[in-house]
């Protein structure tokens, strides 16, 4: 008869331990732990996989909110006319949206922006030439020459030149005047232009190189008080420039007779270009001048669109010498330029004002 050693005791079965004929398997903490691990890095998966999701989705809203709020600054920009600002504004995004938003402008709209880029000295920049490649298709859907997307040339062909340059010179008895002749010419092109009479207006700014005093004229003009008053300047001492007395804004015409011998309209059927010449002198010396032209339709369909504009100058130094500015063409108008115009014709809505309105809406 055997009996029971120590070593056959069964151990307790409290707290998971072995049961009278349990397999030592049985007892095997691990595949407990490989369980609970399996179904815990299934959660931290689901956890996971809900961040991300959740963090795309921010993202996604984010960049919503971020083009919305694009699509808000280029609208605010393009409605106010602050092609400056839309240029610093779209020179940031990359080519595809900047194309996007270019050949969103209207051709008007593509003028004076490229006006701005030009201003800001960025036409050699990608926005530069994705805004020339807008105006060439601007070209062609109108059925004209790509030329006419180059500066100034959307609506003809503007030129300008000096044709006589006379330095002056200093005299005790009263000093020989120095003077500078320009001319300006515009050949619209018939196929856009709805126009039946083609004028100028111009803008100049005339100040002292050495003092604060504008247009250092010598001796005043009282007949000519508006043009070089303070009732008609801007803070630059820019102007509408006029004949000397008279009423009208549109360069070189009169109160009595539409032209003089200093302008010629276009109108349809000319055989020559729309014309006008300039020649100002100073006998003082130490004056710099800067001229703004632009070829307006006067009257017809086009009545107030600026078809192009040029800006030309030079100045006189202390001895008489005249050195003459660069001329540069643009498509439209200066925002100076229209400030000019706001102030004449601020004057001209005065009581009694015999001075004739110019257009309000230049576009």
């Amino acid at each position: 008869m055997r009996y029971a050693s120590a070593l056959d005791v069964v151990p307790a079965t409290a707290h998971g331990a072995a049961r009278p004929g349990q397999r030592a398997a049985d007892t095997d903490p691990r595949p407990i732990r490989r369980r609970q691990q399996t179904a815990g890095n299934a959660a931290v998966q689901r956890l996971v996989k809900a961040h991300q999701e959740a963090t795309a989705q921010r993202q996604t809203v984010r960049e919503a909110e971020r083009d919305a709020a694009l699509e808000r600054r280029v609208t605010d920009a393009t409605s106010s006319g602050d092609w400056a600002g839309l240029a610093d504004i779209l020179s940031n995004l990359d080519q595809k949206t900047m194309l996007r938003h270019v050949l969103n402008l209207s051709g008007q709209q593509l003028r004076y922006f490229h006006d701005a880029i030009r201003r800001a000295h960025q036409n050699s920049t990608m926005l530069g030439a994705l805004v020339r490649a807008g105006l060439s298709l601007d070209a062609s859907r109108r059925g004209i020459d790509a030329d006419s997307a180059q500066a100034g040339a959307g609506y003809g062909v503007i030129e300008a030149k000096a044709t006589k340059i006379t330095d002056g010179r200093i005299v005790a008895a009263g000093n020989r005047p120095a003077s500078y002749h320009f001319e300006i010419t515009f050949a619209p092109n018939a196929k856009v232009v709805r126009s039946t009479q083609i004028e100028f207006i111009q803008m100049a700014r005339v100040v002292s190189t050495v003092n604060t005093a504008p247009d250092p004229t010598g001796v005043p003009v009282g007949v000519n008080a508006g043009a070089n008053g303070p009732n008609r300047q801007t803070s630059t001492h820019s102007r509408v420039d006029r004949l000397t007395g008279q009423n009208q804004g549109w360069y070189g015409t009169d109160n009595v007779q539409p032209t003089t011998g200093h302008m010629r309209p276009w109108t349809p059927g000319s055989k020559q270009p729309a014309w006008m010449e300039d020649t100002p002198a100073r006998s003082v010396p130490n004056v710099d001048f800067t001229f703004e032209t632009a070829a307006v339709s006067r009257t017809g369909a086009d009545a107030g669109t600026v078809y192009a504009t040029v800006t030309w100058g030079f100045t006189i130094d202390a001895n008489m010498k005249i050195t003459e500015k660069n001329i540069v063409y643009f498509n439209k108008q200066s925002k100076e330029f229209e400030l000019a115009v706001m102030f004449w014709n601020t004057e001209a809505a005065r009581t009694g004002s015999t001075q004739q309105p110019l257009p309000a809406n230049l576009q």
